[in-house]
């Protein structure tokens, strides 16, 4: 397995690629399909894949987002007023035939080791995600938490997504 970083425009290997994949998720894959290349071409996003044998096993869209905590979760920085910088993941999937291997794990794990890196020059501090219900004991198993503050909850109310969150100054994985 490798872990790629895509760039536009596609070539035609990496889009016959993208068409084979499937998660089992429509919206999921409708993402690959459709806007990953655009969002790479304009640097708007970047998309991590995981390859083997010129195969997608595994993808994950990132993008800079902010996050906002309740007082309690700020802790020893509740006089900071401001969203906390973050990066988010816009959707992640992997491949049905390969779910069972760990590659969403591991491509997880991947993206907090490049969200950590980045978060030595520029001011980052989590790694968030609206998490599908089904998702959301998948995350708290990597070390994610829900977010709790009403911000986050009623910018997701109504839609079956949980607002989560990983801190990337935590020393757990």
């Amino acid at each position: 397995m490798e872990l790629r970083r895509l760039k536009g425009p596609f070539e035609p290997h990496v889009q016959r690629a993208i068409e084979a994949f499937d998660c089992g998720n429509s919206e999921v894959n409708g993402f690959l399909r459709h806007y990953a290349e655009p969002i790479v071409d304009h640097r708007l996003g970047t998309v991590l894949v995981l390859v083997e044998d010129g195969e997608i096993l595994s993808f994950v869209s990132l993008s800079f987002a902010s996050v906002s905590l309740t007082n309690a979760e700020k802790g020893v920085f509740r006089a900071v007023t401001t969203a906390y910088g973050a990066v988010r993941i816009g959707s992640i999937g992997t491949a049905t035939r390969h779910q069972g291997r760990s590659c969403g794990s591991a491509l997880l794990q991947a993206t907090v080791a490049r969200a950590r890196r980045v978060s030595e020059t520029v001011g980052l501090r989590y790694l968030v995600a609206d998490a599908n219900q089904e998702r959301v004991s998948w995350y708290r198993e990597h070390g994610w938490v829900a977010n709790r503050s009403r911000k986050e909850q009623d910018r997701l109310a109504g839609r079956a997504l949980t607002s989560m969150r990983f801190d990337l100054g935590s020393s757990t994985r």
